[in-house]
């Protein structure tokens, strides 16, 4: 399986037009050409097809304005989706709003899976709740051997692909 160029996915067939992968790569292509408004309507397509990057990608550039007309309230919806869809970071900006909203039941609920994705972020905003009273003992040590499982699976797993391409090299 060939790579496509980056002229050649700017040609997408019907088929691959629901391909977020496929779409996600053409996004980054036309960001990196400097094309913002193309790159966000193929995240934002990337996105209506459930991909968490892309939702990830539309919410920033909603908040920052990049690409399309900046708007927070879209921002904050996209990075709620893609938090519910398994995007770490994004997970951990849910919490971020959640608390300057005061919300801080919701936000130890997202900062607590930001940490079990290995959110290092996480668990130092967890550990500022324990000390203000708001995060109990438990709850912090929970974050904290959660962020240590994931941290070892991501260990585990870059190992194990260094370990592939090694071993593709040898062949």
């Amino acid at each position: 399986d060939t790579e496509k160029n980056g002229d050649e996915l700017l040609e997408l067939s019907a088929d691959q037009e629901n391909n977020p992968t496929l779409l996600m790569k053409v996004g980054a292509f036309q960001y990196s050409k400097g094309n913002h408004g193309a790159a966000f309507s193929s995240y934002k397509k990337a996105a209506k097809l459930g991909d968490a990057q892309g939702m990830y990608f539309v919410s920033t550039m909603l908040h920052c304005g990049i690409g399309v007309t900046m708007n927070h309230g879209k921002a904050a919806a996209y990075v709620i989706k893609a938090a519910a869809g398994g995007h770490p970071i994004a997970r951990y900006e849910a919490a971020m709003d959640e608390l300057c909203r005061g919300n801080t039941v919701r936000a130890v609920k997202h900062f607590s899976i930001a940490a079990s994705q290995g959110v290092t972020k996480s668990l130092e905003e967890l550990k500022n709740g324990y000390k203000s009273g708001y995060v109990t003992k438990s709850e912090y040590e929970k974050a904290l051997r959660s962020n240590q499982k994931a941290k070892e699976a991501m260990k585990d797993n870059e190992e194990t692909r260094s370990q592939m391409l090694a071993e593709t090299k040898r062949h």
